[in-house]
């Protein structure tokens, strides 16, 4: 479902973005033309999923094994600025395509900056369980 459904961006695949920078086609360009078959895809692919696993899909679940999922995810600030940053990447596409800058740039320096901030995440919270006796 993911590749279907990201199948309208330029990001969905690596070779996307070597082929929009080797034939110099844009992010909208690319969305323009993609669009369409996209949500054709996700419209039939839910469909099929639907169709398939209907018997097995439970009506009612346990929201229990939600808990430590939370537990372990990122704190909420964290979370609203990697939110901020793909939505900066986003933007950066749409940008970059009107001044022709490949989208592999855009890419890099949203990878590079999320990277970043991880590592610092991921240090603290060690440090934290270092502090705590862990």
């Amino acid at each position: 479902m993911a590749d279907t459904a990201a199948m309208p961006l330029i990001t969905s695949n690596p070779v996307n973005i070597v082929s929009a920078d080797y034939f110099g086609y844009s992010f909208v360009q690319h969305f323009l033309l993609m669009g369409p078959v996209g949500l054709v895809t996700i419209v039939q692919t839910m469909l099929f999923l639907y169709l398939f696993y209907r018997r097995s899909i439970p009506r009612e679940y346990s929201v229990d094994a939600i808990d430590e999922l939370i537990r372990e995810s990122p704190n909420p600030p964290f979370l609203r600025v990697i939110f901020a940053t793909l939505f900066a990447i986003n933007v950066g596409y749409i940008i970059a395509s009107f001044n022709r800058v490949p989208v592999s740039f855009v890419i890099l320096t949203g990878a590079v900056f999320l990277f970043v901030l991880y590592c610092g995440w991921y240090i603290s919270r060690r440090h934290d369980d270092v502090k705590d006796g862990e």
